[in-house]
């Protein structure tokens, strides 16, 4: 794989706000099948991740719950246009 499609690989997790890697250190290759090259190696999280990752959702979710149907909108519109904008490089990525 290219380098520059390399580096749009994001290779932590998202959580509570914050990218991380595994607590553990582990790495998970993810593999091209095309060719079996591999991708990147990313974060391979486990079960206390995963509980982490909710935890931080459930204590999220008040806030979010509470907000008005425009607040709720206008972060959902922003995250379409994020997703637009980046469009062809999360194909790429994808594709590969």
């Amino acid at each position: 794989m290219s380098t520059a499609v390399a580096s749009e690989i994001t290779t932590q997790m998202y959580i509570d706000g914050a990218w991380c890697d595994a607590r553990s250190g582990q790495t998970l290759a993810v593999i091209n099948p095309a060719d079996e090259s591999v991708l990147a190696e990313v974060a391979y999280g486990t079960r206390g991740e995963a509980q982490r990752a909710v935890d931080a959702a459930a204590r999220a979710f008040p806030e979010w719950r509470v907000a008005s149907v425009y607040d709720r909108a206008k972060i959902l519109k922003k995250t379409a246009e994020l997703l637009r904008d980046r469009a062809d490089r999360i194909a790429r990525v994808l594709t590969q």
